[in-house]
């Protein structure tokens, strides 16, 4: 077994240890920075004033004899020194009455500086703390010195700012600046080369996470939106291949409703954009909606590149259980708005393809070829390809028949990979496999991508005489930076537990980010077992020394698996798990994230609904623990599933709803 079950079924005796100053009777070293921090802690716990733990800190560090490079390291002092620098700003801020003057934030953030002991964080709260001040100058001269910090050679952290300090610097700006210059924002910024991690800040989020004067609200949000045209408008190209690519998920919609109420022309390659960005992150009926409000915007006038993306979006709805209705949609959109355009276009044929390849129809994907795509134009070498990557990918197709198919020469990489996927999955030999994989991409102008990393791992693995001496990454070698994006599609394609634990196995000792574990957990829960997930969870959780460090990609994923599986069985048992989770989620961050709330909710109610019977213990975690969290939350994000939930529970006599929601869901 990958890891021991008793590490899984014991997650907070890690927590205990956790909060423990040693473990059983071993000696161990304890630096200076740690007792420092347990010096400064136990001041807090005395209620004292920022400005003599401010002094505290100076006086002890005078004596601390410390290498620069180990208290760059050291994360020892990181959240004590945040707790400084949150007092210091309140008492500044809310006049807080005190014994002592307190120290201002920026004169803490430079000691800190001076000592090495200063983190991203702490530039991130002071830059927040001047701007909620009204002193958005103040931000630029603290981006100057965060721009020094990172600079520093010897500073080990990560040299970019991250998105919260991009933020307060384009927020000051807008702030100072009445009529803002995307150029110049770039150039404040540094991001001229790195243009894809500009953040467009949001009006309506920095008005909720800043304290911005009523009177200065107009300026910003006419700002950041202008910032927002700027970028799409008159930087088109980079908009779309740079920026728009690595937008986070959750910022996608709003963007494209901001762009949308710009008060511009609408451009279609930008909407088609938005529409297919969205419709691969399971969110087709928010990108349909957008075609729709195009069409409604245009009067009915829809381009080509439109037409095309919403073929992609409909392919992408889901109907698990239906896949009839699937293709019924897909054939709707192609009879209404792509076959009365004589001639189709090539790139029709394309995404039709693409889209039947999604959706699994290879019978009529093989129809399709033979009875509708006229004979001149299947003589393109790319929709040739994508017909031979649809055989590639149908379970049924005989591999020695695709062999005799392939073209001497291969410009798709995703008909590559779906052909070297089948070799493995076919069960042919390491040595068949490599054979395959040269003449594909050696001496070629063909590159591997990172899914074929992958697939050339899962070939190792099964080629691999001795399974437990393999490593994967001694096997196949490509730059770290790839590693995730490796790891991630390894998880994708493989559909055993046995090879992706010991992958698993083969990262230890790299940095694999908190969302990748979360991946992990998931595959454990889909397609191996949740003893496993738990474990992997333990065990992550005891190595972070920072336990803030335990975020929503971990926690929701052990959430929303335990209540899916107390949905599906029906066993009760599972709602221990949920409320351990659930209470650590609290412990730690004091709230739970919206992913992991929604899924106990809804599990919840498809208890009620089956007529189960709740214990009293359970009851009084329902009455007093879950709901009342709801009545906390922005209750915009309850969708309509989620309100027939709210609905299940109202007829339970057990179940008390908070007063601050009656009415309201």
């Amino acid at each position: 077994m990958l890891l021991t079950r008793r590490l899984g079924r014991n997650v907070f005796l890690n927590a205990r240890r956790w909060q423990s100053s040693s473990a059983g009777t071993r000696v161990s070293y304890k630096s200076p920075l740690r007792e420092l921090g347990s010096i400064l802690n136990e001041e807090f716990k005395k209620k004292s004033d920022s400005w003599d733990i401010f002094c505290k800190l100076k006086t002890e560090m005078d004596k601390v004899q410390m290498d620069d490079t180990a208290r760059m390291r050291s994360e020892d002092l990181t959240e004590v020194l945040s707790k400084l620098l949150g007092q210091a700003c309140m008492e500044v801020t809310d006049h807080v009455k005190v014994k002592s003057l307190p120290p201002h934030p920026n004169e803490v953030l430079q000691t800190l500086i001076d000592y090495k002991l200063a983190r991203r964080f702490h530039f991130e709260m002071v830059m927040k703390h001047s701007v909620n001040s009204g002193k958005p100058q103040d931000v630029l001269t603290q981006w100057v010195n965060y721009l020094e910090w990172g600079n520093d050679p010897s500073q080990p952290r990560a040299r970019k700012a991250g998105n919260f300090i991009i933020d307060d610097v384009i927020v000051a700006y807008v702030m100072l600046e009445p009529n803002p210059e995307f150029s110049t924002i770039l150039k404040l910024t540094q991001l001229e080369n790195e243009v894809h991690r500009f953040t467009f800040p949001d009006p309506e989020r920095v008005f909720r996470n800043f304290s911005i004067p009523e009177k200065s609200r107009d300026q910003v949000r006419n700002g950041l939106e202008s910032l927002l045209r700027q970028a799409i408008v008159d930087y088109k190209k980079d908009f779309l291949e740079k920026i728009l690519p690595v937008i986070r998920n959750e910022n996608l919609a709003p963007m494209c409703d901001r762009y949308m109420n710009l008060g511009v022309p609408l451009d279609a390659d930008i909407i088609s954009a938005f529409i297919r960005k969205l419709s691969a992150l399971d969110k087709a009926v928010t990108a349909i909606s957008y075609f729709k409000k195009f069409t409604d915007n245009n009067k009915g006038d829809v381009p080509l590149v439109l037409r095309n993306s919403l073929l992609e979006a409909v392919s992408m709805l889901r109907s698990p259980n239906n896949p009839s209705l699937r293709l019924k949609r897909v054939e709707a959109i192609w009879n209404t708005y792509i076959k009365p355009f004589e001639p189709i276009d090539d790139t029709s044929y394309q995404q039709a393809i693409k889209s039947f390849i999604k959706i699994r129809a290879f019978d009529v994907l093989d129809n399709f070829w033979k009875m509708d795509i006229p004979k001149n134009v299947k003589t393109n070498p790319e929709l040739q390809q994508l017909f031979l990557q649809g055989l590639a990918e149908n379970p049924a197709y005989p591999i020695d028949r695709l062999k005799k198919q392939l073209p001497s020469s291969i410009t798709n990489v995703d008909l590559a990979n779906a052909f070297l996927l089948k070799l493995v999955r076919s069960g042919e030999t390491s040595t068949e496999f490599n054979s395959y994989y040269e003449k594909l991409f050696k001496g070629k102008e063909l590159i591997p991508d990172r899914r074929t990393l992958a697939i050339r791992m899962y070939a190792a693995y099964n080629g691999a005489p001795e399974k437990e001496e393999f490593n994967y990454f001694d096997a196949v070698k490509f730059p770290t930076e790839y590693l995730h994006d490796v790891v991630d599609e390894f998880l994708v394609i493989c559909r055993q537990p046995e090879p992706v634990r010991h992958l698993y196995k083969s990262c230890k000792g790299t940095s694999l980010k908190s969302s990748l574990i979360g991946k992990f957990i998931d595959f454990e829960f889909t397609k191996g077992d949740w003893q496993t997930a738990e474990a992997i969870f333990a065990e992550y959780f005891s190595a972070i020394k920072v336990k803030s460090r335990l975020d929503r990609h971990i926690l929701d994923p052990m959430l929303i698996n335990f209540s899916r599986l107390l949905t599906v069985t029906k066993d009760i048992n599972y709602f221990l798990k949920i409320e351990l989770y659930w209470k650590l989620s609290k412990t730690i961050h004091n709230d739970v994230g919206y992913l992991g709330m929604f899924s106990v909710l809804d599990a919840v109610s498809s208890l009620v609904n089956k007529g189960i019977k709740l214990t009293p213990k359970h009851l009084a975690f329902v009455n007093e623990e879950i709901l009342p969290e709801f009545s906390r939350m922005d209750l915009r994000r309850i969708s309509q599933k989620h309100a027939r939930s709210f609905e299940s529970l109202k007829k339970s006599t057990d179940i008390i709803i908070p007063k601050e929601l009656e009415g309201r869901v």
